[in-house]
C-alpha cells in the first residue's frame, strides 16, 4: 500500500506502531511520538523497538494516546477535504 493506511488504523485505535523508514508509512508514523521508524533491514533495530515497547508499557501508552490524537486531528476525513478544497482552489485562483 502506498500510504500506509494500516498505520494510521493502528494509530487511531490507541496502538504505537513499528513502521518501515519507506513509501507512504513515513508519513502516518512521528518517530518517538506514535510510534517508530526503523531501517527494515536493521533486524536489531526491529527488536530493540518491540522489546522497548514491551518491556516500558507508559511509553506504549502515550505512544498509544498520541497516535490517537494525531490521527483524529490530522488525518479525519473533514480535514483532508478542507486541505484538498483549499488546494483545489489555490489552483483555480493561480
Amino acid at each position: 500500500e502506498g500510504f500506509g493506511i494500516v498505520f494510521l488504523e493502528a494509530a487511531a485505535s490507541g496502538k504505537p506502531v513499528i513502521c518501515g523508514n519507506a513509501g507512504g508509512a513515513v508519513e502516518a508514523v512521528k518517530d518517538e511520538v506514535n510510534g517508530y521508524i526503523v531501517n527494515p533491514h536493521e533486524r536489531k533495530d526491529l527488536i530493540n523497538k518491540i522489546s522497548h515497547l514491551l518491556e516500558n508499557k507508559s511509553d506504549a501508552i502515550n505512544m498509544g494516546m498520541m497516535g490517537k490524537i494525531r490521527a483524529c486531528n490530522h488525518f479525519r476525513w473533514s480535514v483532508l477535504a478542507t486541505i484538498l478544497a483549499n488546494e483545489i482552489e489555490r489552483k483555480i485562483v493561480n
